[in-house]
């Protein structure tokens, strides 16, 4: 028998938290457990949930994280998917253990080319790769290399 990829489960998982997080954004929740039918949906995809309860309960400290990354943009000017998968991108790289930055931002592309339009995988791929060299380049900090959480 064979076993599903774990790649593969994630990224059902990335999928389903971006579908969760738009709609949360659309009736304005704060949390998920505030909209019961899509907590229900994500008891399947763990990881999902996870994804969703972080980006949420840390939303301002991605978004902040985010806007400085942004070239004579604001974040509530985006469009909400991209908003979205740049939250789950941010989140991903980090706020939870066990992603290596590159493979955030290359899932955070390959939702935006699924999900965006035409441009967004570019757009997506500057931002993300944006914050990641400002994170590197701080003071007293060193690089995290890719690999490693």
């Amino acid at each position: 028998m064979t076993r599903p990829r774990p790649h593969g489960t994630r990224r059902k998982a990335r999928e389903a938290a971006l579908k969760v997080l738009y709609e949360c954004e659309a009736r304005r929740a704060q949390a998920v457990d505030e909209i019961p039918d899509l907590t229900a949906a994500l008891v399947q995809l763990p990881y999902a949930l996870t994804l969703v309860r972080e980006c949420l309960n840390r939303r301002r400290e991605i978004d902040a994280r985010i806007e400085p990354a942004l070239k004579n943009w604001k974040i509530k000017r985006l469009a909400a998917i991209e908003r979205n998968i740049l939250r789950i991108g941010v989140c991903e790289s980090f706020h939870l253990p066990g992603i290596p930055r590159a493979v955030a931002l290359a899932e955070a592309v390959k939702l935006a080319q699924r999900f965006g339009d035409a441009k967004s995988g570019a757009f997506v791929n500057g931002v993300l790769d944006a914050i990641a060299s400002q994170k590197e380049k701080q003071p007293g900090r060193s690089p995290r290399p890719d690999g490693e959480a």
